[in-house]
């Protein structure tokens, strides 16, 4: 942790990777909801009710990313970027 507080890019790396990490779940938690929707519709309302809280994890670290950028709005959408152009795109774990 000290890591973290004395090394400003650093924190940001690992701030990157928090936000990466959620936009992937949240696009495996939508292959669940369309995988299960005819078969199990149970599996689907919870993996939307994860979806809700997901979204709302992912709006405040968008909110918070100026702060961590330095405030700078151009640098917190270069910080938030990814490769990837939607969620469709982020490749998702071979489930087993």
């Amino acid at each position: 942790m000290l890591r973290l507080r004395d090394d400003h890019g650093e924190l940001l790396s690992e701030y990157r990777q928090r936000y990466e990490e959620m936009i992937a779940y949240q696009k495996e938690l939508w292959d669940i909801v369309i995988a299960n929707k005819q078969k199990n519709p149970m599996v689907s309302i919870r993996a939307i009710e994860s979806l809700h809280s997901l979204t709302n994890d992912i709006a405040r670290i968008v909110d918070l990313a100026p702060s961590m950028a330095g405030g700078d709005s151009v640098k917190s959408s270069t910080f938030l970027s990814t490769q990837y152009q939607d969620v469709s795109e982020i490749p998702v774990r071979n489930r087993k």
